[in-house]
C-alpha cells in the first residue's frame, strides 16, 4: 500500500519538532488537485507538466512494475496546482485537522 508523500513529510516534520530538532527544510512537491462540493480537494497526483488544455500528473496510486502511471485532466475552474483554503496542505485551510472537520 502506497502512502501519500505528505502524510509522510508531515509525520517527518513533526516528529523533528518533538524531539526538539530544527525541522528539516524539504521542498514539497507541486500537485495537482481538484476541489471538493464535499470537503477538503482532491489531490491527484504530482505535477509532471500541463499543456494548453491539460495538466499532466502521475498518480499517487496505481501504475504497475514499471511505475506510476501519468494521467493528464483538463483545465477548468475545479482543478488547480497551487494551494487554496481549501487544500489541506495550505497554510490558512479550513480544514485544519483534514477530513475531520
Amino acid at each position: 500500500m502506497t502512502t501519500n508523500p505528505l502524510d509522510r513529510l508531515r509525520h517527518h516534520v513533526t516528529g523533528a519538532i518533538e524531539r526538539g530538532e530544527a525541522a528539516p527544510i524539504v521542498e514539497q512537491p507541486r500537485l495537482v488537485r481538484e476541489s471538493s462540493p464535499a470537503g477538503p480537494c482532491l489531490t491527484l497526483g504530482r505535477y509532471v507538466r500541463e499543456t494548453a488544455q491539460f495538466y499532466v500528473y502521475a498518480e499517487w496510486h496505481g501504475g504497475d512494475r514499471f511505475g506510476p502511471r501519468e494521467r493528464r485532466i483538463k483545465k477548468d475552474g475545479r482543478v488547480h496546482v497551487e494551494p487554496c483554503t481549501r487544500c489541506r496542505d495550505h497554510a490558512a485551510t479550513v480544514y485544519p485537522n483534514g477530513y475531520m472537520d
